[in-house]
């Protein structure tokens, strides 16, 4: 038979009149075993693999460990669910950071946002460039034409279906009733107001050089009608005087 332990190797602390120096230290292991075994400590201080007591009843508390490792995934407050590679358990109705990078006052953030069921929050602060908060950068790999965007924000239903009930996209600044840009389930795009009637609805100027519409250049057109309009616009200022 061919015994398959996990070699230990433990570092004792020695402490002196003078100084301190840890030492390596291998449990001993008897050439025939009777699983299961346990580490023990005999009082000169030797460690060795030892017989489990067979009046002891050996009890598994993996269940309740704050962290968990199977199968090569790792698992904090829960054996990992699913196929999940890392897992955090986070409760509903408890308002949590469940994940942090940073120095404890700016850094990156995930947890649940509320107390009141789930919401998946993430926060970004920083003091740089300057105080941004957060970036959301996509790096291609290549140079190779693609129409797949680099980013994407896509936004479903629980049944992986299109969603029909909500829009998609929202962009605000601490006033969830009013966002300043807003795309919908059905595509339309709202500046400064929710879209209600047409594919982009702006609630405020637009100023660009040129509008096509059904390849018709309105800038060409004013050009070409320039002439008409200024003496159009002294017509109109002619009449303002008069009254």
């Amino acid at each position: 038979m061919i015994l398959q332990l996990p070699n230990i190797t433990l570092n004792q602390k020695f402490v002196n009149d003078s100084s301190s120096y840890f030492k390596e230290i291998s449990p001993s292991l008897s050439e025939s075993p009777e699983f299961p075994l346990v580490l023990t400590i005999d009082y000169d201080g030797t460690l060795s693999w030892a017989p489990f007591p067979k009046s002891e009843k050996i009890v598994s508390s993996v269940a309740f460990t704050p962290f968990s490792y199977k199968d090569g995934r790792i698992g904090i407050g829960r054996i990992p669910m699913y196929t999940y590679k890392f897992d955090i358990a986070v409760s509903e109705n408890s308002l949590t950071t469940a994940f942090h990078i940073g120095d404890g006052r700016y850094g990156f953030s995930m947890g649940n946002g509320t107390n009141d069921g789930f919401l998946p929050e993430i926060i970004g602060m920083g003091s740089s460039e300057i105080d941004a908060g957060l970036y959301f950068i996509g790096r291609a790999g290549n140079s190779l034409k693609s129409d797949i965007p680099l980013i994407i924000i896509d936004g479903r239903n629980s049944a992986d279906e299109e969603l029909t009930n909500r829009p998609i996209l929202g962009i605000t600044s601490a006033n969830y009733h009013h966002y300043k840009l807003l795309i919908d389930q059905k595509g339309n795009i709202g500046i400064g107001k929710k879209p209600e009637i047409y594919k982009v609805e702006v609630d405020g100027e637009i100023s660009a050089k040129d509008f096509i519409i059904q390849g018709i250049s309105i800038a060409n057109i004013v050009h070409e009608q320039q002439k008409e309009i200024d003496e159009l616009r002294d017509k109109i200022k002619a009449l303002s005087r008069q009254k």
